[in-house]
């Protein structure tokens, strides 16, 4: 799976206003594909929830890819995404999963 075809699906959804798709070399020390995702309102959209979207639209095992919804992609002030920030979101998200 390509993180521009990730990114591409979930931009499809209609609650979904931002992603930004990368991969990371995480905790585990495995490389894993996170999915950044911006809703297009504050509530009512679940990590769960994109997993099982992408899950009917696109082949392979899309419970590989880590989903994470945050309020905004973090950028810098040319507007270039902030990976170490993302990183940080990622590997939160990964220590919560292990908790």
């Amino acid at each position: 799976m390509k993180p521009s075809d990730i990114g591409a699906l979930l931009f499809e959804h209609e609650n979904v206003s931002e992603v930004y798709v990368t991969r990371f070399e995480l905790t585990d020390k495995k490389e894993t594909l996170c999915a950044f995702v911006v809703p297009t309102a504050s509530e009512g959209l679940t990590e769960k929830e994109l997993h099982e979207y992408c899950a009917q639209r696109m082949p392979g095992n899309t419970q590989e890819i880590r989903i994470k919804i945050i309020e905004e992609i973090p950028r810098n002030p040319m507007g270039t995404v902030e990976r170490d920030k993302l990183r940080i979101y990622a590997e939160q998200a990964s220590a919560k999963e292990v908790a």
